[in-house]
């Protein structure tokens, strides 16, 4: 469960239990609501959050690129893949939670 709690830590605000509800938690984050816990890579994109002093930066899980085994050798999967995965890597200090990450090219 993901949660906004106030800003004495007493009591749910609002319950976003589900990752599609990221977007409420962020919203409620930014109208002064509470503190959230949310990816290094949405609250440091954002100039009006910050983050708690001290909290600790956890990974979650991993990206994965999939092609069809009858395609991913063909030169236009080929190239898509090269392009997605030199954006990611332009993410990738973003997506690992550190603050002295660059942006991709992708915008």
């Amino acid at each position: 469960m993901i949660s906004v709690v106030d800003a004495t830590g007493k009591g749910i605000v609002i319950d976003c239990s589900s990752p599609s509800l990221m977007r409420a938690q962020m919203e409620a984050t930014r109208a002064g609501m509470g503190v959230s816990a949310l990816p290094c890579f949405l609250g440091d994109a954002d100039p009006s959050l910050v983050r708690v002093p001290g909290s600790p930066v956890t990974h979650i899980g991993d990206i994965w690129l999939l092609t069809h085994a009858d395609t991913r050798r063909t030169k236009r999967v080929r190239l898509l893949c090269d392009r997605v995965r030199g954006a990611m890597q332009g993410y990738a200090g973003r997506l690992a939670g550190r603050l002295d990450s660059g942006a991709s090219e992708f915008r």
